[in-house]
């Protein structure tokens, strides 16, 4: 598991931040804001997450 956090400054007009985790042969879970997101991996097997500044999400990895 891993927990990711944006901590840019809130007032930069480039605070959200882009992050590209590639895991092949893995199924992720994502938590943002304690909800589950659907989440799935694209065409190359990386999952891509937009985070505002101050939020986090924390990704579980299983086998598939």
């Amino acid at each position: 598991a891993l927990l990711l956090v944006n901590t840019q400054d809130p007032f930069r007009a480039d605070a959200d931040a882009r992050v590209t985790l590639q895991a092949p042969g893995k199924q992720a879970a994502a938590y943002l804001r304690g909800h589950r997101l659907p989440v799935g991996p694209d065409a190359d097997g990386a999952y891509h997450f937009t985070l505002t500044s101050g939020d986090g999400v924390f990704i579980t990895m299983e086998d598939k």
